[in-house]
């Protein structure tokens, strides 16, 4: 079985609940749906939340000319994500169990609530064997940073994404230099406009592990 074909259609959609993080209240979002078909018929769907669809859109099918033609069991497997949607802890654990044959699960912090009780109460839903990932958005200056994500690193973090500002690359470095989590730059790419220059300056100063990609159900 080979893929055929790949197709990208950028989305403007609203949400069922309005999702709350650090920087306010979200009502809609834009993304990307991928359609990926078989030679014989199989179509698999899924999708990629961005800022900009039209241009995600495009470097989808950029990355498709590297599979189309290959076999399916030639691509690295795609793990199933799960983006945690809920204001406590309690209501986010509960999220997380209706999810539980996903393998990633992704949640915010650094909102004004108890993040170590709803890492721990999505940790314990998920069972030790998940992968784990939170991201502050921005919230935490770089010390702040460091301090809190050693704290909740007790909970088996997969990796941080963008706990400083995006302008704050050498804080980005120092977070990443100073705790074990592997850190990803989310907004601090996006500012550069995904530029080859943007990642350059991330990695070759050590403020990341990589860029965040996300590619979901």
């Amino acid at each position: 079985m080979r893929i055929s074909r790949v197709e990208a259609t950028p989305l403007a959609i609203p949400l069922a609940q309005e999702f709350h993080w650090a920087g306010g209240v979200q009502l809609g979002a834009n993304l990307v749906l991928f359609a990926v078909e078989t030679d014989d018929g199989f179509v698999g769907y899924g999708e990629s939340v961005c800022e900009a669809p039209g241009a995600v859109a495009e470097y989808g099918l950029l990355m498709a000319r590297q599979v189309v033609g290959r076999s399916v069991g030639d691509v690295e497997a795609i793990l199933r994500f799960a983006f945690l949607e809920g204001d406590d802890a309690e209501t986010l654990a509960a999220h997380a169990r209706r999810l539980a044959d996903h393998d990633v699960f992704y949640v915010k912090v650094g909102r004004r609530r108890d993040d170590d009780a709803v890492v721990a109460a999505v940790r314990e839903a998920i069972g030790p064997r998940k992968l784990l990932r939170i991201d502050p958005d921005e919230a935490w200056d770089a010390a702040t940073a460091v301090e809190r994500i050693r704290r909740l690193s007790i909970y088996d973090l997969d990796r941080v994404e963008q706990p400083v500002p995006h302008r704050d690359i050498a804080g980005l470095a120092h977070v990443r230099r100073k705790v074990d989590v592997k850190i990803a730059a989310d907004q601090a790419v996006y500012a550069f406009l995904c530029s080859a220059w943007g990642l350059n300056v991330n990695t070759s100063a050590g403020s990341a592990t990589a860029p965040t990609t996300r590619s979901s159900r």
